[in-house]
């Protein structure tokens, strides 16, 4: 219990916390072992890195575009904009921000964007 409260804590901490009366009313018996420990488990799982270069990227400038759409602000732009809207070149990580009063506008968007590229 006190292994998850103070946020899977190692057992050697909760014992020297235990013993140094560090903390009061912590009813640690430090005569036993941790119960396993699933989620400590998981955390420790090897994992394979993050390739630096995606096989699948680009290999020119405009060969790949990702968007997004942000969902509606709580407040509007100065100019009225409850939305904005992003095109980022997978080749060159360039990124255009739009921003938009309605949803309703991302194609009338997109098609001027895509004439101006």
């Amino acid at each position: 219990m006190w292994h998850c409260r103070y946020g899977h804590l190692s057992e050697h901490s909760l014992k020297k916390l235990a013993a140094g009366d560090i903390m009061t009313r912590l009813n640690f018996d430090s005569s036993k072992k941790l119960s396993f420990c699933e989620g400590c488990v998981e955390i420790k799982l090897h994992r394979n890195n993050v390739p630096k270069h995606n096989e699948t990227s680009y290999r020119e400038v405009l060969g790949g575009i990702h968007s997004d759409v942000c969902r509606k602000m709580n407040n509007k732009s100065l100019s009225g904009a409850e939305y904005f809207l992003t095109f980022i070149d997978d080749k060159t990580r360039y990124c255009w921000a739009h921003f938009l009063q309605r949803k309703c506008c991302i194609e009338a968007k997109f098609k001027k964007w895509k004439k101006m590229v």
